[in-house]
């Protein structure tokens, strides 16, 4: 199976796959798109938090047919089933990014897909029905941006400053300058 990012970094990006999960894929998408682009700690934290039914993933797809609304949004449900498995898949990324030397503590969620995984059929008194089956694949990315603390912040945007007001006298005049020495050549 293929994975999700084209231009995979060895260097820079962990992944990870589940294969054949017995999950449903429509709320699988749903919770991949929930924490997608988030900080890894932060998407752990709502995952644990939707398997308790403190928060709802919000449905933006699949929210026809009886999804109703949950406290502070719109239509949204607690696919706990699906949560369990995303954290143990997330954990495992985590693990296979601090294998290879990657900062754990600056992990974001790069990709996080669902997709459609084999028609099997139910077996004995089911058997007319086909199970869910359901692939997930994660991939973590190292943070690149590093954050300078506030006080270093401050004095290098007050000196920018400072240099932003000596100048502009002296560019005008330049600029000034060499306008009418173009108009005049």
């Amino acid at each position: 199976m293929m994975y999700a990012t084209k231009n995979f970094d060895k260097n820079t990006m962990a992944k990870a796959q589940s294969i054949s999960l017995p999950v449903s894929l429509k709320q699988s998408v749903e919770v991949c798109k929930f924490i997608q682009n988030k900080k890894y700690s932060r998407a752990v934290k709502i995952l644990e938090d939707v398997k308790l039914m403190k928060i709802a993933v919000p449905y933006t797809r699949f929210n026809r047919g009886g999804t109703g609304h949950r406290k502070g949004m719109g239509p949204g449900r607690y696919p706990v089933k699906v949560c369990g498995y995303m954290l143990k898949l997330l954990r495992s990324v985590h693990a296979n990014a601090g294998q290879k030397g990657l900062d754990t503590n600056n992990l974001i969620v790069k990709s996080v897909i669902a997709k459609q995984g084999p028609k099997t059929s139910r077996y004995g008194r089911k058997r007319g029905r086909t199970a869910k089956r359901t692939h997930l694949e994660i991939v973590l990315v190292e943070n690149k941006k590093k954050t300078v603390p506030k006080k270093e912040a401050d004095k290098t945007t007050m000196k920018n400053d400072a240099a932003k007001k000596e100048k502009p006298a002296e560019i005008k005049a330049t600029d000034s300058s060499k306008k009418n020495e173009t108009k005049t050549v």
